[in-house]
């Protein structure tokens, strides 16, 4: 395998690409591989990778993946980790207005589904209640 820069890992047009994305066992469509061999003409003579990946393309064998995407851990750990605060910073907002007198309905939400709710739909969410469950799946394994 050539030697490549980090610039060229993270290059969709570039022969690193596709050796970092094979190397981590991240999906490679069709379309993937045409992009590198009009970017890069002649490398299917030069590397075995895009040989296999080539022949593979041309036999219908990288189909298109199924289902919902996977979702970056990173990136959703820190989600949770903001909605958490966010959530207990409204919700003593909430408490605050309401020990002040304000008239509470029947129909009102605890403070923490209140201001869950308020955020749900920014980190992807369809109810309050979705996000207080991820965030509490979280605790439980000792992540936040």
């Amino acid at each position: 395998m050539p030697a490549f820069t980090i610039y060229d890992h993270f290059n969709p047009d570039h022969l690193g690409w596709l050796h970092h994305r094979v190397r981590r066992g991240q999906y490679i469509s069709r379309g993937d591989v045409a992009r590198i061999m009009n970017a890069n003409r002649g490398c299917e003579r030069e590397d075995p990778l895009v040989r296999d990946l080539l022949l593979r393309a041309q036999t219908g064998q990288l189909k298109r993946r199924r289902g919902r995407p996977e979702a970056d851990f990173k990136v959703m750990h820190m989600a949770l980790f903001l909605a958490d605060e966010w959530i207990r910073e409204l919700r003593d907002e909430i408490w605050t207005v309401r020990r002040a007198g304000k008239a509470r309905l029947r129909t009102d939400l605890p403070p923490v589904l209140q201001a869950a709710n308020a955020y749900a739909r920014c980190f992807g969410c369809g109810t309050g209640g979705e996000l207080l469950n991820r965030i509490s799946q979280q605790r439980r394994k000792g992540l936040l």
